[in-house]
């Protein structure tokens, strides 16, 4: 399923701050029809659960409503947040909490390794009513910037850039994408392929962010293809990507058989 939404996660003892989140998050859908999704959205009858999972599948933003309700809350850590974090690890989810009051967000290791809206220790309820608009303008912004990122495209015979002006970066990134592919060079064997820890792992690439960003132009340029179990995505070369990993995987072992 394609990530074109918005989904805002909150706990309902702190809805007072979801309606004024709602207000300015209005911008984004008159003006650029994005979907945003909040469980006020179930109707009567709805299957809630299925239409909770839905929405998560679909959304490219997560907005986090944290706080002492919202840590507390067993739905969210049981259902919603394992949900979300994944789909940030593995397809590139753009995770953004905001703080609403003091809380052990810090010392919430799967939460604080994403960057917050604001500082933990200064949540939305020490501030005066201007901050709090000045904050919820921010989020606003943060969720418009994330939604119309375009992902670069690569072509397929592009994996080292033949570029006379080459940069240190575009180097490092010709690089992972090699890294890359001679992971997957390995998956035969697997029925699902490597999921993206996995090919971090495997690369020997420092940088995880970098790793990603090489998996999602190899994605964009065909070079391989992804198969989902449960809700973690697994990689794997596509016709395209073996026969190129091929030509390298030759090259690479030359090398290494010298040292």
């Amino acid at each position: 399923m394609k990530r074109t939404g918005v989904f805002v996660s909150y706990s309902h003892q702190d809805k007072k701050w979801l309606d004024l989140l709602l207000v300015h998050l209005k911008f984004l859908k008159q003006q650029y029809q994005f979907s945003i999704w909040v469980d006020t959205e179930i109707k009567a009858g709805d299957q809630w659960r299925k239409e909770i999972t839905n929405a998560m599948e679909s959304a490219r933003v997560a907005i986090l409503l944290i706080s002492a309700n919202y840590l507390a809350s067993d739905f969210i850590h049981n259902e919603e947040l394992p949900s979300l974090l994944t789909a940030a690890e593995d397809e590139g989810a753009v995770i953004l909490p905001l703080i609403l009051g003091h809380c052990m967000f810090m010392e919430t290791e799967s939460l604080s390794k994403f960057q917050a809206i604001n500082p933990p220790d200064k949540p939305l309820t020490d501030m005066l009513e201007g901050e709090r608009d000045a904050l919820f303008v921010r989020i606003t912004r943060e969720t418009k910037n994330a939604m119309t990122l375009e992902m670069p495209q690569v072509k397929p015979i592009n994996i080292i850039e033949k570029d006379n002006n080459i940069t240190e970066d575009g180097l490092r990134d010709s690089l992972a994408r090699i890294a890359v592919l001679m992971v997957l060079n390995k998956t035969d064997d697997i029925f699902e392929g490597y999921n993206v820890s996995d090919i971090y792992k495997l690369s020997n690439i420092k940088s995880r962010k970098r790793v990603y960003e090489a998996v999602k132009e190899m994605e964009n340029a065909m070079l391989i293809e992804k198969t989902k179990v449960g809700k973690v995505t697994f990689w794997k070369l596509s016709k395209k990507g073996k026969k190129i990993a091929e030509e390298f995987y030759d090259i690479l072992l030359l090398h290494v058989n010298k040292k």
